[in-house]
């Protein structure tokens, strides 16, 4: 039986066999497979690492449980590469197998004369078909804008952005995205895969509680990415799928279960509350310095996904540090239990420092640390700034498994009789834009920054940090240009549900009211204390729309 037109477009061919007769074309993945793959690999990623207060507030702004919203934003997740059944994207390996057959049914595959030989980005193009195909729709369910802004932010996962008139451009230039036979191929490759989703797992109707743009798209952006990279590993997907989506959807679900496996995604952050001495063995005989007591005792939250900034200001020496990661132990802990108080996952935590050097100087007590707090036999953790596997403490820690799953997993299934975790390195995170994505990462503040930068993927960066307890170091320490891109990084933190924590030895009254009104913009500060009745150390806390402090 013939193939339909939707079903010939591919996805990803064999690049390292360009001439036709060594062309296998098992190695050739169809479009419509590779979207219900990253579909499902978005919603393992939503059941196992998007952060839980990422997830209450999409599904909470969607009016739906968070079971239909993760399905429903997965779904969507898996449409970022239909801006590839365009003529440009498919003729570019002119050895696909496919050609031929579409040639056959009519499909005009060079662009006309007069048209650039380049097509727009295949990122791009899926905006703009989702763009058409929802303007053309006749639902009336109260989401076309939103709807809108979710394909630009699902089509943002190659790393750049197109404005709306640029996707109306595309849309009206319409030999660009090919001409009425793509047109109703497009079409019919969307229905085939609504189709499928939908009749196996349904697709619930929002009923968004929406003012504007939610700021967690950008996260979303981020999620799509990740899920995208991972669902893109061949390896771990079945080569035969078939031409049945629906019939597929077993098969796609397990390939996705498998890429999660290769990097290590079943190793979560997973932080457990201890007393202090447990925490820092080291300093179990000495009781804990005060700033650290005050961190010990702080009043957290009722709300444990409400995100917090706390500002410890202390002398050189007095401990911040540990107190910061005892405080992001319980900050975390209480996040990673459900609702009946049984141990779920929570976020993991990032240390930024001022430089390398710094970092290198903070990575084994975070070490230390991380093998008496992770609950779990393996916990993931990366030194993040350029080139830091260099580093001969950082080499050690990497764990060269990951290219053998079966080895990964008996490293999980290790037993050597000690009841601390075994910090590793697993070699997935060990990409340039991949670092904040390891559930625990000591590195450069720089890093960080990127997300507030228009630098490529910046939106990872803030996905790999939501959720997480964030400690930046000597905050009092940088410049003017830095400490606006600081500023600039606090309210993107509270918005995808990162806790922070800010440590100096000598913060400016006006310098801490400026961090606190970049963290929540519509919290009133109080009136500042005379410094006799301030004390010193100090500790400031913004969380609910509440401002307070209290001695160290």
């Amino acid at each position: 039986m013939p193939l339909e037109p939707w079903q010939l477009f591919w996805a990803k061919t064999d690049r390292d066999r360009r001439t036709k007769e060594d062309y296998d074309p098992m190695w050739t993945r169809p479009l419509w497979a590779h979207l219900l793959d990253v579909g499902h690999v978005a919603w393992l990623l939503w059941e196992r690492v998007v952060p839980d207060g990422f997830r209450r507030r999409a599904a909470a702004a969607l009016g739906m449980t968070d079971e239909q919203a993760g399905g429903w934003l997965s779904f969507w997740i898996g449409l970022h590469d239909l801006g590839k059944a365009i003529p440009s994207f498919q003729f570019q390996d002119e050895h696909a197998p496919y050609l031929e057959r579409m040639r056959e049914q009519g499909f005009t595959l060079r662009p006309p004369a007069g048209m650039p030989e380049k097509g727009p980005h295949h990122g791009h193009a899926t905006i703009a078909i989702l763009y058409r195909e929802l303007t053309r729709s006749a639902e009336a369910d109260g989401l076309p804008s939103f709807k809108e802004s979710l394909a630009a932010f699902v089509g943002f996962h190659h790393g750049r952005l197109l404005d709306l008139e640029q996707w109306r451009k595309l849309v009206s230039e319409e030999t660009t995205l090919g001409g009425e036979d793509w047109k109703r191929a497009q079409r019919a490759l969307l229905h085939a895969v609504h189709t499928a989703w939908a009749g196996r797992y349904g697709l619930a109707t929002p009923a968004p509680d929406l003012e504007r743009v939610p700021d967690w798209l950008l996260g979303l952006a981020g999620w799509a990415t990740l899920a995208d990279w991972l669902g893109s590993i061949a390896a771990a997907f079945s080569r035969e799928v078939g031409t049945d989506p629906a019939a597929y959807l077993d098969a796609s679900r397990a390939g996705a279960e498998e890429a999660l496996r290769r990097v290590g995604f079943d190793a979560p952050a997973a932080l457990v509350a201890r007393p202090f001495a447990e925490l820092f063995p080291e300093l179990a005989d000495h009781d804990p310095r005060p700033v650290q007591q005050a961190l010990i005792d702080l009043e957290l939250p009722d709300d444990p996904d409400a995100p917090t900034l706390v500002i410890v200001e202390a002398p050189t020496g007095e401990g911040k540090t540990e107190g910061a990661l005892a405080l992001a132990v319980r900050q975390q802990d209480r996040r990673g239990r459900d609702r009946d108080g049984d141990a779920s996952r929570g976020g993991g935590f990032y240390l930024a420092l001022p430089t390398q050097a710094t970092a290198n100087g903070l990575l084994k007590r975070a070490t230390d640390f991380l093998a008496q707090a992770h609950r779990g036999p393996v916990a993931s953790f990366r030194l993040a700034y350029g080139r830091a596997e260099l580093h001969p403490d950082a080499a050690a820690l990497v764990d060269d498994a990951v290219d053998e799953p079966d080895d990964l997993t008996a490293l999980y299934d290790e037993d050597d009789g000690s009841s601390a975790a075994r910090v590793r390195t697993l070699r997935w995170f060990l990409g340039r834009k991949r670092a904040l994505l390891a559930p625990y990462g000591v590195g450069t503040i720089d890093q960080a920054l990127l997300g507030v930068l228009y630098a490529r993927h910046f939106f990872l960066r803030l996905f790999g940090l939501a959720g997480k307890t964030v400690v930046v170091d000597e905050v009092h320490a940088y410049d003017v240009y830095m400490g606006e891109l600081i500023h600039r990084l606090l309210p993107w933190l509270r918005a995808l549900g990162a806790h922070v924590v800010l440590l100096s030895a000598t913060l400016p009254a006006r310098s801490r009211r400026a961090l606190l009104s970049a963290w929540d913009s519509g919290t009133p500060l109080p009136e500042e204390p005379a410094p006799e009745a301030l004390g010193y150390p100090a500790v400031w806390t913004s969380a609910e729309g509440k401002v307070r402090c209290q001695a160290g």
